[in-house]
């Protein structure tokens, strides 16, 4: 993933991958007000697992701001539509934004439980899973690592926050939206 870093990225200006492993990029500008739209669901958070929720949340909404802003289609549930629409995103485009946007919490300050973690793999094919990758926080105190999962939601829908050893065991969601 670190060949996709963008170097002095904030959420006044970066680019959205999409398009499948990040072949192509957005550039997005939130403004001072969208970005306070963001961090406020992150007050009055007094445990680790309200701030994931919050976390979640926080990412579903950078994503509705970013298909606002750019004019690309909504992005569904994982990776189905390729040939259809290139402004979908597979596990690659949804691992390098969501971890960007993770950044951009850790260094607003919205993180009082957690800090941004290395993203996370699974599935190699030869041991009979697909390849899959997600963005990660770590609970300061605990150590636990949750993945932070937007693949598998349609686009300004809560990511998943998903144990790391549960994600690993070839977790899916339920049919139930989140």
């Amino acid at each position: 993933m670190a060949k996709f870093a963008q170097k002095d990225a904030a959420p006044q200006s970066f680019y959205s991958c999409y398009g499948y492993s990040c072949t192509q990029r957005a550039l997005v500008e939130l403004s001072s007000a969208q970005w306070a739209g963001v961090l406020k669901g992150f007050k009055n958070i007094n445990s680790a697992e309200q701030e994931r929720i919050a976390i979640t949340k926080a990412i579903a909404k950078i994503e509705a701001l970013v298909v606002q802003q750019t004019g690309l289609t909504p992005d569904l549930a994982e990776a189905k539509t390729v040939k259809q629409n290139a402004h979908q995103m597979d596990c690659i485009d949804e691992t390098v934004n969501t971890d960007l946007y993770l950044g951009f919490l850790q260094d607003a300050g919205a993180f009082k439980f957690h800090e941004r973690a290395h993203p996370l793999h699974r599935g190699f094919f030869i041991d009979g899973m697909w390849p899959h990758n997600t963005a990660a926080v770590r609970e300061i105190d605990s150590g636990a690592v949750y993945a932070i999962d937007s693949y598998y939601r349609d686009n300004g829908v809560k990511a998943d926050a998903v144990p790391k050893n549960v994600w690993l065991d070839k977790w899916r969601p339920s049919s139930t939206p989140n």
